[in-house]
């Protein structure tokens, strides 16, 4: 009999769909690897632990090279990145592939994804499971919702209670970036006044089990939750109910309620989307019932509880953030046992492999860190780089790292660290694809400035032939306009010529001397005594360089050498306009955050990262600056009218008449 398509809208579907076939489903990293054989036990062999080449990247974010020397003479490397927790400027988050709970991409892809987004620098992810590919394993949350809850063990695996929640080491922060790391369990349960009091949720943003194709644990029945979050189409079971609700975003300890858009009932298997913008509660065999009595209309309520093992419950409400992981390391300053990482169902503890993890210490320092390496089965691997690290001396490098909690992470083939847009590590697999990355974010450069006070609607054009079709256009008429350059002849300005230092103190001196004249700046010295051998007094710039040399707001290269002919570069520039606005204006301009990445240590830093605040230097994409690139004189005028916007606003000149 022929059935009607599924809708993708926002609605949920209207009737009954027809049934794919089966499709193989990728077996997630952490269970896989959960059930493999591991190879003998590696003693714990640290002799020493060493890091060196640390660098800044961004405001108090630092990353450093890691060595752990083993007593048989091999090494382990790796990389690590520091920040203060709670840091105002710089904030941890995870980050879901592609943005929804089900899914993979190539960490790589990812990552550059984010750093869009302002993403510094960050590592691979949590573990995560089949039903669908990617689902991670355990309390993850972002942005405040929870996107998946309950961790699962493989078959016949250990549990570490034999009556609670299973539970696996997990992260959880909020908003001021204090985060909470220990063993955990979560429940979801659904209560309605229908329904004779409140039943469990066995699983949220998982398919329904499907032994034959995906190697799970045969059920009778289940009752799932799935949000908007969850990105995939799925198929329910025979014999199943589905109730459509308002979305529920689901927290991390708490209660949200919602209301029932409509009530579906199937004898047959069928196939069905993904829910959009609404949730759907789906119960099927023995567990169908849980859904009975439910109409259009009713509300009806999801709690989240959390069961950690040693931290309070309460602790754990109001999280903007989780990810959870495999294997808790350290708590309290105390390396865990084996034991209990075997029961958190981790995959090879006792190999040598690749490992990625986040600590915190005493003091709050968050820690990320990878450590190369190679797993048994890879042939591409360069195993003379790094020896890779059983799990028991990842916590014990952690531990002498400084760690007071830590939390292993996926590894193996996953363990990657990015940093400024760049791979920093060695990969044991090239073009990984993962569920989810743990990044560090900082706020991207500000946008430049608006010119609309200094270049209002209706200023005329400068009548230059080579401008138009450059972006830089208006703000050359405009800077015209305001009389501060005549071009190189009537008709042309020569926008992508390069600016020389003497052109610099000529285009300075005039819009000085405009400010002065027409508003309230400071006026430079009527002359001023020319002191470089290199400038002859004929040069059409001289009086210009020397009249700004009287200020200080430009120097020369040596006491008597000016270098007039030499390129200005972009940080160059910056130091020469933050001279002239504080001399216009009698005031320092003040200190502002760190902004780029690509400055740092450069003598012009400061004044780049205080123009920067101004929005009057704009970067050259991401976190770059291109410090060293020379400077336009198309860009020049973009830059002076930027920093004129600012003097009008601040009340110091006036637009022309």
């Amino acid at each position: 009999m022929a059935t009607s398509p599924v809708s993708r809208g926002a609605r949920a579907w209207s009737g009954p769909v027809t049934v794919p076939r089966a499709v193989a489903v990728v077996v997630g990293t952490a269970l896989a690897l959960a059930l493999l054989p591991a190879p003998p036990a590696a003693a714990m062999d640290i002799e020493d632990v060493r890091t060196s080449g640390t660098e800044r990247v961004l405001a108090g974010l630092r990353q450093s090279q890691v060595t752990v020397t083993l007593s048989n003479g091999s090494r382990a490397r790796g990389n690590m990145l520091r920040l203060p927790e709670g840091d105002g400027q710089l904030a941890l988050r995870p980050r879901a592939a592609r943005g929804t709970a089900a899914g993979i991409q190539r960490f790589t892809d990812l990552a550059a994804t984010e750093r869009r987004r302002g993403a510094l620098a960050g590592t691979n992810g949590g573990y995560w499971l089949p039903r669908p590919t990617g689902v991670p394993n355990g309390l993850y949350m972002q942005a405040g919702r929870a996107m998946a809850g309950k961790p699962v063990t493989g078959s016949g695996l250990p549990r570490l209670s034999a009556t609670g929640p299973i539970a696996r080491a997990t992260i959880g922060w909020d908003g001021d970036g204090s985060l909470l790391m220990d063993r955990l369990g979560t429940e979801l349960t659904l209560s309605a006044d229908r329904l004779a009091g409140s039943t469990t949720i066995d699983e949220f943003n998982r398919m329904p089990r499907n032994p034959a194709v995906d190697g799970t644990a045969a059920v009778d029945g289940e009752l799932l939750l799935f949000d908007r979050t969850f990105g995939a189409d799925y198929i329910a079971p025979a014999g199943s109910t589905a109730v459509v609700v308002e979305d529920l975003p689901i927290p991390s300890r708490g209660q949200v309620r919602g209301t029932v858009e409509n009530v579906h009932r199937w004898d047959h298997p069928v196939s069905l989307p993904a829910p959009g913008g609404r949730s759907v509660l789906l119960a099927y065999g023995d567990r169908r019932d849980a859904l009975d009595g439910l109409r259009e209309g009713d509300e009806v309520a999801v709690d989240a509880e959390v069961a950690p093992l040693t931290s309070e419950a309460g602790q754990w409400e109001g999280l903007t953030n989780a990810l959870p992981g495999g294997g808790l390391l350290v708590r309290g300053g105390q390396v865990q046992s084996e034991a209990t990482w075997r029961a958190e169902t981790v995959g090879d503890i006792t190999g040598r492999h690749p490992r990625t993890g986040v600590a915190r210490t005493g003091d709050g320092t968050v820690m990320l860190v990878t450590i190369d390496g190679c797993r048994t089965y890879e042939t591409t691997c360069d195993r003379n780089w790094s020896a890779g690290l059983t799990m028991r001396e990842f916590a014990h490098t952690l531990r002498h790292l400084g760690a007071r909690d830590a939390v292993n992470l996926d590894g193996g083939g996953s363990t990657t660290m990015t940093v400024d847009g760049a791979v920093a590590n060695r990969p044991s697999v090239t073009g990984r694809s993962v569920a989810n990355g743990l990044f560090v974010y900082a706020p991207l450069p500000p946008a430049p400035r608006p010119l609309d006070l200094a270049c209002p609607d209706g200023f005329p054009a400068s009548g230059f032939e080579d401008t138009p079709g450059t972006v830089h256009v208006a703000e050359i008429d405009c800077l015209a306009w305001w009389g501060v350059t005549s071009g190189v002849t009537p008709e042309r300005y020569d926008p992508s010529g390069r600016v020389t230092r003497a052109q610099m103190a000529t285009f300075l001196a005039g819009w000085l001397d405009d400010i002065a004249e027409r508003g309230n700046g400071a006026a430079l010295p009527d002359q001023g005594e020319l002191t470089f051998a290199d400038v002859a007094g004929t040069n059409v710039h001289a009086d210009s360089i020397a009249r700004l040399n009287a200020a200080g707001v430009l120097t020369g290269r040596t006491a008597d050498s000016f270098a007039p002919d030499a390129h200005v570069s972009r940080a160059q520039t910056a130091t020469l306009l933050r001279g002239a606005l504080e001399h216009a204006t009698g005031t320092p301009l003040p200190n502002v955050r760190d902004t780029f990445t690509d400055d740092n240590g450069n003598t012009h830093e400061g004044s780049i990262n205080r123009l920067a605040g101004l929005g009057v230097t704009t970067g050259t994409g991401g976190f770059d600056f291109s410090p060293e690139n020379p400077v336009t004189r198309g860009a020049m005028a973009s830059l002076m009218m930027r920093a004129t916007a600012e003097l009008v606003e601040e009340g110091w000149v006036s637009p022309p008449a």
